[in-house]
């Protein structure tokens, strides 16, 4: 698991000659179809430090781009590295869908941290579908580690641009952040601003603005969505064993968190490097809930309380669908597979094709995005509405523009 937490604190810290040539050819080039050919050309280097660089940046941007599959395949984590330390299910828990699950247990709570692999866009699927119940709980603020720009110039926006933070350019990401401001969450932005290298200062400068945040709002109740190990707890493995971001929030605070992972129980590219425990957890959703829609599931216990992996450094393990046949991509039904006009792209591959919807600027991030580069047939996972379509091309930043609306039965009307 130490590979897997060294992550998000090692994903830019390139210090071969090529890597660092690497970040400057990135900081000039604009065209995504241009950075993705980058990158994969240095994701082939002789030098496996700058080889391993590449491919954790190139999954950024694949996943970015809707390559969720080679996003994954691009930094495939063996979950399967120290089992033998942590736990698998026994056979007595019962499946249940990960949203019932956490709603009932922050009932009472104050603060929830929920995680994510910053690769996998599927591991904020659950984060966008707890928004909605949590709001209606009670949950006043939404705490993004990924948030660049501050809250409320985001909230008067009303949406999300590539400003705001490299990780919400994901289309999934910013839905969430589109669906939390719909809903009237504050946004903070808590990541650390100083100029400390040491990882220690990072994770204490985070816990302190989120502290900050609770001493302004004493009766705030913030759902913080982070990366990886900083809702570790009690684990010196963790981010080279500084003290993590929540346990400086809660020393600072007094308030203990309620934290869940997801970072770490789900179905990789190869299945040989599944968790034992993925395997016990996916058998038993299928089991329990039979024709169930797969979403985030959690095991329970006989009394109703979600299973941990590390009971000591997470509260609870949640489970992500296998995710083969792309549907955890209409987001619990929000969304669905629209088919795009043939001429899309003028016949230039590769290409990426973006929609936005029809009344956010041209600044805003896309509802979604595919990466076309054979005989793909266009289609893009949208919700119903009218939408302003843009092909990209290598050779220039826009090929085509076009609108185009779905009615709720998914039948597109070109204007």
């Amino acid at each position: 698991m130490r590979r897997i937490l060294m992550l998000a604190a090692t994903a830019f810290a390139m210090t071969a000659t090529d890597a660092r040539d690497l970040n400057a050819e990135l900081r000039e080039e604009t065209n995504p179809v241009k950075r993705i050919e980058l990158l994969e050309a240095a994701a082939a280097s002789d030098d496996p430090q700058a080889r391993w660089m590449a491919k954790q940046r190139l999954a950024f941007e694949l996943a970015q781009a809707g390559e969720h599959a080679r996003a994954e395949q691009a930094m495939q984590l063996n979950a399967r590295l120290n089992a033998r330390s942590e736990a698998v299910p026994d056979d007595s828990l019962v499946a249940r869908p990960a949203v019932d699950a956490i709603v009932a247990r922050a009932a009472s709570e104050q603060v929830v941290m929920i995680n994510e692999a910053h690769h996998v866009a599927r591991t904020r699927w659950l984060t966008l579908s707890l928004l909605a119940p949590l709001r209606r709980q009670g949950f006043t603020h939404l705490a993004l580690e990924a948030l660049y720009e501050d809250g409320d110039a985001l909230q008067k926006r009303g949406h999300a641009q590539t400003e705001s933070g490299y990780y919400l350019q994901e289309p999934v990401f910013a839905e969430l952040v589109r669906e939390a401001l719909r809903l009237g969450y504050q946004l903070h932005r808590y990541e650390y601003q100083g100029d400390a290298p040491e990882q220690q200062a990072r994770e204490t400068g985070q816990a302190e603005n989120l502290h900050a945040l609770l001493r302004e709002n004493p009766k705030a109740r913030v759902l913080v969505h982070a990366g990886y190990a900083h809702i570790y707890r009690n684990d010196p493995a963790s981010l080279f064993g500084v003290r993590t971001m929540v346990e400086e929030f809660e020393r600072l605070s007094g308030v203990r968190a309620l934290t869940v992972e997801q970072s770490y129980l789900f179905d990789r590219p190869d299945r040989d490097n599944n968790h034992p425990a993925y395997e016990r957890g996916w058998t038993a959703w299928q089991r329990d809930q039979g024709e169930a829609t797969p979403r985030p599931f959690v095991l329970l216990d006989a009394t109703g309380t979600p299973w941990s992996m590390k009971p000591d450094v997470f509260d609870i393990s949640v489970f992500l669908p296998v995710a083969a046949d792309g549907a955890w991509r209409s987001l619990d039904g929000r969304h669905r597979l629209r088919t795009l006009p043939d001429s899309l792209c003028a016949g230039q591959r590769p290409c990426l094709l973006e929609a936005r919807h029809a009344d956010e600027p041209a600044e805003a991030l896309p509802v979604d995005r595919q990466w076309l580069e054979n005989g793909e047939a266009a289609a893009l996972w949208l919700p119903p509405g009218c939408f302003r379509l843009r092909s990209i091309s290598r050779e220039r930043a826009v090929d085509d523009e076009r609108s185009i609306c779905f009615e709720p039965a998914g039948k597109a009307i070109d204007e």
